[in-house]
């Protein structure tokens, strides 16, 4: 179980790295004749999670120090309403691209960030095929980055005998 676990995650932290590398050079081309960092924001549910402080310490220890980019975070953020004031915030710095850990309304969110030419993809997670069906030719929508729900549903699946077992015997 931990090895999947860890496997699971080593996989969420590489997509990460290698999403935000094609985002910041994206973003850095446009802005070659600036001498500072970039800026990508990140929405959160809560700051102090540990799914959200593992990542936080990853991009500003790993990805921040690599490509010389800063992350602006937002505060706790639960609606699609507020999820959308923290991207106008964000456009009025400038900032270019957005990574959320949110499940807000992407019908509501996405048009927003087209409207400012920022771009999104949702940090952790998955979304339905139905939504991604509605969101997939929104160019600013770079996708998420975790596993689809088909493969979740069978990893629970598989997990589910291991699981009874151990409950069952003690392990």
């Amino acid at each position: 179980m931990k090895k999947i676990i860890s496997f699971i995650l080593t996989m969420i932290m590489l997509l990460t790295c290698t999403s935000i590398s094609v985002m910041a050079s994206d973003v850095q081309s446009d802005t070659a004749d600036q001498d500072e960092k970039m800026t990508i924001g990140v929405s959160v549910y809560n700051l102090n999670d540990a799914e959200v402080r593992e990542f936080r310490n990853y991009f500003e220890n790993y990805v921040g120090m690599a490509f010389e980019v800063e992350f602006l975070y937002s505060s706790s953020i639960s609606t699609a309403e507020e999820e959308i004031s923290f991207i106008n915030e964000l456009h009025e710095r400038n900032v270019k691209g957005i990574i959320s850990f949110l499940s807000s309304d992407l019908e509501e969110v996405l048009p927003v960030c087209e409207e400012y030419g920022m771009y999104y993809v949702r940090g952790s997670g998955t979304i339905s095929d139905e939504m991604y069906e509605k969101v997939k030719d929104n160019p600013y929508f770079l996708g998420t980055i975790g596993t689809s729900v088909e493969t979740e549903k069978d990893a629970a699946a598989s997990l589910l005998p291991y699981l009874l077992y151990m409950l069952l015997t003690g392990g």
